[in-house]
């Protein structure tokens, strides 16, 4: 398969003073995928001695991918399916305490006509739209030369086309130091 695909991008990045931040971006597509397009900002505050604020904006609409569309095994056809491009809108805001090693993130994704694939593995499109929260904290603890990361995400969706877990969590425990004149860090 051959896609020739040919994007017209922009960005612009704004910095009304020297606490605020708001970047920008966006493409469209113009030849294969003409249509499809990505429009997505950020913005981002710090608060000096109170921490610091970020938050994101996307929207776009993309086309399924050249395995959801069609799949051949063994020259043979296994699927080919015409799809309906994907829309999605993510938001999320994240406020951050460097000073005390923490983080929290809240984020909303609405997905509509979602591509997935069934229990069988054949590519399925939801009709119905996909909403997902999600609620993140992180924090960090240091004894001297030894770490501790920890990543607690809770999260909701509306349909169950997705086996996402309500809740799960990640930690690291580690040493760190840095090896030759503090060139390389090991970790």
């Amino acid at each position: 398969s051959t896609i020739n695909n040919l994007y017209a991008n922009a960005k612009l990045n704004i910095s009304p003073g020297d606490r605020f931040l708001i970047q920008t971006y966006g493409h469209y597509a113009l030849l294969a995928n003409r249509g499809d397009y990505r429009v997505d900002a950020e913005l981002f505050v710090d608060l000096k001695n109170f921490g610091r604020f970020k938050s994101k904006f996307i929207h776009q609409r993309f086309s399924p991918t050249i395995t959801q569309s069609r799949y051949l095994l063994s020259q043979r056809e296994v699927w080919n399916r015409a799809f309906d491009k994907t829309i999605e809108t993510s938001i999320s805001a994240t406020y951050e305490l460097p000073k005390y090693h923490f983080k929290v993130s809240g984020q909303y994704h609405l997905l509509n006509n979602f591509i997935y694939f069934d229990t069988l593995s054949y590519p399925q499109q939801e009709g119905l739209p996909l909403s997902i929260g999600q609620l993140i904290l992180q924090k960090d603890f240091y004894i001297g030369s030894f770490g501790l990361k920890n990543t607690i995400i809770f999260q909701q969706l509306s349909e169950d086309v997705l086996r996402l877990p309500d809740y799960y969590s990640k930690h690291s425990l580690f040493f760190e130091s840095t090896l030759f004149k503090k060139v390389l860090l090991l970790r």
